[in-house]
């Protein structure tokens, strides 16, 4: 079965969370583990990871937290999950270009299919903004 990576839907959800409450506010890491019932180790790095990828603005300080600062509509689910994850893999020998442990890779006859495979999911995670995907979660999603 072909899944996201639980940092992937732990940062999705904190998006979510952040864009619902748009207009400038910042949220703690706290607020955030409280409210998304995301274990607050895995918020912090989900942040810090948001805010290194410049998704995120984090505010130093007794009032400070994080606040988004990606337009949701040109920010690709594809190019969203690379940046807190890893590029996209549906295999180790995609993953790691040719460097992967398979005993099979020099005589692999899947290879191809599944780098075609790859890139069919790549750009279809591509083509859909953070907006589209957010938009069919169980609450409305405002801009950034």
């Amino acid at each position: 079965m072909f899944q996201l990576n639980r940092k992937v839907e732990y940062a999705l959800a904190i998006v979510a969370f952040m864009a619902r409450r748009q207009g400038g506010e910042l949220h703690s890491a706290r607020s955030i583990a409280e409210a998304t019932h995301i274990p607050f180790d895995m918020v912090t790095k989900c942040l810090q990871r948001l805010h290194k990828g410049s998704m995120c603005e984090a505010v130093q300080g007794k009032h400070g937290g994080y606040r988004l600062t990606m337009d949701l509509d040109k920010q690709s689910l594809g190019d969203f999950i690379c940046a807190v994850f890893a590029p996209i893999a549906v295999a180790d020998c995609i993953a790691k270009e040719g460097q992967s442990d398979c005993q099979l890779l020099c005589e692999c006859e899947l290879r191809d299919a599944m780098s075609k495979l790859n890139d069919r999911i790549q750009a279809l995670l591509d083509d859909m903004s953070l907006a589209e995907f957010l938009s069919g979660s169980s609450q409305p999603v405002t801009e950034a």
